[in-house]
């Protein structure tokens, strides 16, 4: 104590080999007397001033406007500030025990000059103005709480105090005069924080709030490396989990570039979804391929590498970056966009399913699938009937326009894809230019990443003004005439269309009163176990097939499917009677000039129809005498060398009827030449008895 004055004096030794001292707030005092000089301090309460710099010898420095600097001089010495910006004559210089403090506070920015007899004249003092605004952002207890905080022209030290319901932890450190310097404080929950800063040296202060987020691991429903996306269909990209923003990066691996780069505004509860566009992509803008679905979900922006960029068929990285401050969380993964293909078209029918119950592709699937639809080339008036065409990329044509077709009406109206359906008779002539025929009445529609479905009943399958004649044959057909489309597929130039040709059966499928087949579809009509073009066995574009992921020969058909893509313009006639070719049958085009060589059918009960041989085969197997019948040669060639019939007429003996008499295929055998009956034999021997005798009465 020394007179009215207390010094407080530290041990410090600890502090300055970390070159940090100790914070001292507020110093209290109670009942302190010094017996020396009579004096004493109760109930005091001071807030200590902090020398940051001490001057013993001439120097230059940079202070903090607000801070105080000491001298070190004689008690004796005279001292004095100038400067050429302003007078500085004035400011007082006071005196604490052996030290001169100048304080700053009331000194504007500028250099000032310390003018004294002693080893500290011509000091030069530099005086700025600091701020203490830090910047917290968003972050997460992983994180902890990180402030930001600027460059200055000085080293300070910094003092934080954190509170939450109360005082959590105290932290003091330094930050340096050149860097920005970001300094952590760890906290183990998340919540709303408060932090008091205040800086030593100019005693300023600020309060700042931190929120602090729990962690989170984004959910992103992403392809997988093994799959592949058909140029032309849409990629939904799922994401839960999220924090307030998510960026989707788009990153070519060829080239290694960003494509593209799409910000979403995404809850932090709940799913929003991406849906990426690669038919608008491919050709046209990719800020237009993109569309968001889920609440609170909205776009932000879409940055391309290049003005109207499009996207070719390549790998490409998804990459799913969801962030609110400094709280982050990522996904990502591969795909690789195929060109699209069409590669061909089934019709399935049966009386075992119920329309009602084939309100989506899916659901189509599930029906053939589960044996409600079998793949059939006739159909009943009482079937349920689906076209099936095995084409991939065809979601994003209609999404792109925003006419998504659900009945056979909604798909008339979309341009780009046709479909519909007409009788054979008509194809003499035909060109590819031609209209396809008609829609299916009252018929539904379905698109979806495996191609596209057309579902009606069996009586409104055919378009007639009335019921058919019975074997009557019809061409379903399908075909792309959008030039994006197009451009993406691998098809050959003129393969961008399938056709199947059905007949219609004059008899209901399930009149058969025995069916011992076994069918769940509902009718004992002999099922076609060819390749199923839609699930897998109609082959695919060489990269995507009709399912994500598949495989197969370029723009190959199967089964019966037919396909006219091969450089022929016109259209194939698919003439013959009774129902069309079974699988797996050699396929050879008729003659179409030529007679028909038919058999008489044979009547079969078990299945309630009537059955004939292969009339297309047969034709193809026949040639025609000059005068329009079938040679012996030409029979013989139809039935085989060997008597039997030919392959396109194969059917398990187990399951065929013996012919009657009546009802039996007309043969050439050795029974059937030329001869007399019994009468005309005992004619023949009368005349000839006659004869003899009138002979021998002439003698």
């Amino acid at each position: 104590m020394n007179g009215k004055r207390v010094d407080v004096l530290l041990n410090g030794t600890e502090s300055n080999t970390s070159r940090e001292f100790p914070h001292i707030s507020e110093i209290s005092i109670d009942n302190l007397e010094s017996k020396h000089y009579k004096s004493t301090f109760a109930k005091k309460k001071y807030s200590p001033r902090r020398i940051t710099h001490t001057i013993e010898n001439k120097t230059n420095i940079t202070a903090s406007q607000g801070s105080y600097i000491g001298l070190n001089t004689s008690e004796t010495a005279t001292i004095s500030l100038s400067s050429e910006e302003q007078d500085a004559q004035q400011i007082p210089i006071n005196k604490s025990g052996n030290i001169r403090i100048i304080n700053t506070t009331i000194l504007s920015e500028g250099e000032y000059v310390i003018q004294s007899e002693t080893k500290i004249n011509q000091t030069q003092v530099q005086i700025v103005n600091t701020s203490l605004s830090p910047n917290i952002p968003t972050t997460s207890v992983e994180n902890g709480i990180v402030s930001k905080f600027e460059s200055d022209q000085v080293t300070r030290e910094i003092t934080a105090k954190v509170y939450k319901s109360s005082e959590v932890k105290r932290k003091t450190f330094t930050i340096g005069a050149t860097d920005k310097t970001n300094k952590i404080i760890n906290v183990s929950e998340s919540g709303n924080y408060k932090i008091e800063f205040r800086d030593i040296g100019s005693s300023k202060a600020s309060n700042k709030t931190a929120t602090v987020l729990k962690e989170k691991d984004v959910v992103s429903n992403l392809p997988v490396s093994t799959e592949s996306v058909s140029s032309g269909h849409i990629l939904p990209i799922e994401i839960s989990s999220t924090y307030n923003t998510t960026n989707v990066y788009l990153n070519n691996t060829n080239t290694n570039t960003t494509a593209a780069t799409v910000e979403l505004a995404t809850p932090e509860k709940g799913q929003t979804t991406l849906n990426f566009n690669t038919y608008t992509a491919a050709n046209g803008s990719l800020n237009e391929s993109v569309a968001v679905t889920g609440p609170g979900a909205s776009i932000e922006s879409v940055t391309t590498s290049e003005r109207n960029g499009t996207l070719s068929p390549g790998t490409y990285e998804i990459a799913v970056r969801s962030e609110h401050g400094i709280a982050t969380t990522s996904d990502n993964a591969t795909v690789t966009l195929v060109r699209r293909s069409t590669n061909g078209l089934a019709t399935y029918a049966g009386v075992g399913a119920d329309r009602s119950d084939l309100g989506s592709a899916a659901a189509v699937r599930d029906a053939i699938e589960g044996d409600a639809l079998s793949r059939s080339e006739r159909i009943a008036a009482n079937d349920t009937v689906v076209y099936a065409v095995n084409a991939s990329g065809l979601t994003g044509l209609p999404a792109a326009r925003n006419a998504t077709p659900e009945t056979g009406g909604d798909l008339d109206r979309l341009d780009g894809i046709e479909f519909g359906v007409r009788s054979t008779a008509d194809d003499d002539g035909r060109t590819t230019s031609d209209a396809l025929g008609e829609t299916p009445r009252n018929s539904t529609v379905h698109v979806d990443e495996t191609g596209l479905y057309v579902v009606s009943d069996g009586d409104d399958a055919l378009p007639t003004d009335g019921e058919p004649e019975p074997g009557e044959e019809f061409t379903a057909e399908f075909r792309v005439t959008d030039d994006r489309l197009r451009e993406a597929a691998s098809d050959s130039p003129d393969g961008h269309r399938a056709t199947a040709t059905v007949a219609f059966d004059g008899t209901d499928a399930g009149d058969s009163s025995d069916d011992s087949s076994g069918d769940s579809s509902g009718d004992g009509r002999e099922r076609i176990a060819s390749g199923d073009p839609i699930t897998g066995g109609g082959g695919g574009g060489g990269t995507g097939g009709g399912n994500i992921g598949t495989g197969g020969s370029t723009g190959g058909a199967t089964g019966d499917t037919e396909s006219n893509g091969e450089g022929d313009e016109r259209t194939e006639s698919a003439r013959g009677v009774g129902f069309g070719t079974r699988p797996n049958a050699e396929r050879r085009t008729p003659h179409l000039n030529g007679p028909i060589a038919v058999s008489t059918p044979t009547a079969v009960e078990e299945y309630g129809v009537s059955r004939g041989t292969d009339a297309t085969d047969a034709t193809d197997a026949t040639d025609a005498t000059e005068d329009g019948t079938p040679s012996i040669d030409a029979e013989a060639a139809a039935t085989g060398d060997d008597g039997s019939e030919t392959a396109s007429d194969e059917t398990d003996d187990s399951d065929r009827e013996t012919p009657t008499y009546e009802n039996a295929p007309i043969r050439v055998t050795a029974e059937d030449v030329p001869g007399f009956g019994p009468l005309e034999s005992l004619a023949a021997l009368a005349l000839a008895l006659l004869a003899a005798t009138r002979r021998q009465r002439g003698h």
